[in-house]
């Protein structure tokens, strides 16, 4: 696939999933030659900022936003790789070079931009779904000393439903328990000992999308970032 069907591919991406596009902006392909950035395939700057540059150019600007920019200009652009699961050691985590007829390094030549392409597919439908869900609801489990469950959570904004799960101890997914509606942020499981189960509650917007299960359990939840 060449800079041209590039080009193609991240355009029909990023105006089928607009909620992650900006991912697409600023993606980057490595090459034997070094990283052609966003400009270099033809793709428009992020939002509000001016395309890279090979260089940094005059004195630093005394405005905060055009500072940025001036800072940016040979650091590159963020960047979104993906892997395969299982590495071609010829290829990965070497240094560019030929020995008795065997080439080495992580060339363009040896990419499967057709696999490359599914993937990308998969990756960006499953951001813009989870970008327009709602955020994960801080959980909370009361179940000590006591012969039933109560699970608790905090109202996530935009959510239109709430899905309650639960995990045994030693299973590796979750099974869905009930779907309650927005005003619900409280059940009470009769019968359920918490020694043997976690809890996790996952946020539901209007048009179905479905956030990751915030688990009851320490490091189990998602924290909005500071603003």
């Amino acid at each position: 696939m060449n800079t041209k069907k590039l080009r193609q591919l991240s355009t029909s991406l990023a105006r089928q999933f607009p909620a992650v596009a900006a991912l697409l902006l600023c993606a980057g392909v490595a090459t034997a030659q070094g990283l052609r950035s966003a400009d270099g395939l033809g793709l428009p700057a992020l939002p509000g900022q001016p395309a890279p540059a090979t260089a940094r150019s005059g004195p630093p600007p005394a405005s905060p936003d055009a500072l940025m920019a001036w800072e940016r200009q040979d650091m590159g652009v963020p960047a979104i790789r993906f892997s395969v699961g299982i590495e071609n050691y010829d290829h990965q985590h070497q240094d560019l070079r030929t020995e008795k007829g065997v080439v080495y390094g992580d060339t363009i030549e040896f990419m499967d931009f057709a696999y490359l392409a599914k993937v990308t597919a998969l990756n960006i439908a499953m951001l813009d779904r989870l970008a327009r869900a709602p955020m994960p609801p801080p959980v909370s489990v009361e179940a000590a000393v006591q012969t039933f469950t109560t699970v608790k959570w905090t109202a996530s904004p935009g959510a239109t439903a709430y899905t309650l799960w639960q995990r045994r101890t030693d299973a590796p997914g979750w099974t869905r328990v009930r779907r309650v509606d927005a005003k619900t942020t409280e059940l009470k499981l009769p019968g359920i000992r918490g020694d043997d189960w976690f809890f996790g509650v996952s946020a539901v917007a209007a048009d179905g999308s479905e956030s990751p299960i915030s688990s009851g359990v320490p490091g189990g939840g998602f924290y909005r970032p500071a603003h």
